[in-house]
């Protein structure tokens, strides 16, 4: 797929993710403005994330795979999921769902592309969203949460930029 390509599907599928979004804010209640702002803060700087990582990867990974066809579609659930939290869905488990989905998308890639540098910083990265999403289930810390996040994306998206493809 060409970059081109890849940044129509990457912005067609962050319209998407932005669409549950906005289905999920008009079932809000206004009694939990605090944990609206936070969840959906984190929602936001994700949907960032999956734009850039949709469009450096879908020119890399053959869109026939029927293995990497079957977790997109877990992972189009899991962000439905996410989006929904208002509706009951606890918002962490659909996090750790998320990224756990994340990162066997990624590991089922590995021994099948010649991009390995790019892929095992992004197993990192995605294996660090797993454990902060468990870490703040147990510890309650929403807002340690998105602190955390926004550093780990000013690292990934600004210092160290990781939708970068490698040069083989």
């Amino acid at each position: 797929m060409t970059r081109d390509q890849a940044t129509r599907k990457a912005a067609l599928v962050t319209l998407l993710f932005t669409v549950f979004c906005v289905s999920g804010i008009a079932s809000f209640n206004p009694s939990a403005w605090r944990l609206f702002a936070s969840r959906t803060a984190l929602y936001a700087l994700l949907l960032v994330h999956t734009f850039l990582s949709i469009r450096c990867f879908s020119q890399i990974i053959d869109p026939h795979d029927r293995q990497q066809q079957a977790v997109d579609l877990l992972l189009v659930v899991s962000y439905f999921a996410l989006a929904q939290w208002q509706s009951g869905i606890p918002f962490l488990s659909a996090w750790v769902v998320l990224f756990a989905f994340a990162t066997l998308k990624y590991a089922l890639l590995v021994g099948r592309s010649s991009h390995t540098r790019l892929l095992r910083r992004k197993l990192v990265a995605d294996i660090g969203g797993l454990g902060l999403g468990m870490f703040t289930m147990f510890s309650g810390s929403l807002p340690l949460m998105f602190a955390v996040f926004a550093a780990a994306s000013v690292y990934y998206l600004v210092l160290n930029p990781l939708y970068v493809l490698d040069t083989v």
